[in-house]
């Protein structure tokens, strides 16, 4: 008996030891969002880098009445991390008013390369906007958020005559 004591005893002193030196042997990863915007199209550059076609961002949209299915449009986000190279998991969605509703999700791969940086960009298709206001596109990375870029929508004016 006291032998198995014993076993016993070494084995839960070795079972949280091991579990500390898993942890300890992947460190977390730092991502963040190096740059990102909205535009009508997007073009990339020899260097890999987006830029807006026309030079032109969006930073709102108006619409003529709600509920309103936005016209096409293109965001590009340029990812980074200091410690990762790779691959990681993205998922870029539109949040509404509550921000636990999406509107609309994307997800996918991205590869960091051998930089540790990456641009995403996103062809958006029949987002349907409910009500005027500001919504957020929400940048997640591994599962973990790591920012969230306002969007506002409004309704046009009607013009006078």
């Amino acid at each position: 008996m006291t032998r198995f004591l014993f076993l016993l005893f070494c084995c839960l002193i070795s079972v949280p030891a091991w579990a500390a030196d898993k942890a300890v042997a992947k460190p977390r990863a730092n991502f963040k969002v190096d740059n990102h915007f909205f535009a009508s199209g997007i073009h990339f550059d020899k260097e890999g880098r987006c830029h807006p076609v026309g030079k032109t961002k969006l930073k709102s949209w108006q619409v003529r009445a709600f509920p309103a299915e936005i016209p096409h449009f293109e965001s590009c986000t340029t990812i980074s991390s200091p410690q990762l190279r790779g691959e990681v998991d993205i998922a870029l969605s539109v949040t509404g008013k509550s921000a636990k509703k999406s509107l609309l999700k994307i997800e996918g791969v991205l590869s960091l390369g051998s930089e540790g940086k990456a641009c995403q960009a996103v062809d958006w298709d029949h987002l349907l906007i409910p009500s005027a206001g500001l919504y957020h596109l929400e940048v997640k990375v591994d599962g973990r958020r790591i920012k969230r870029i306002p969007m506002r929508f409004f309704r046009r004016r009607p013009l006078k005559n």
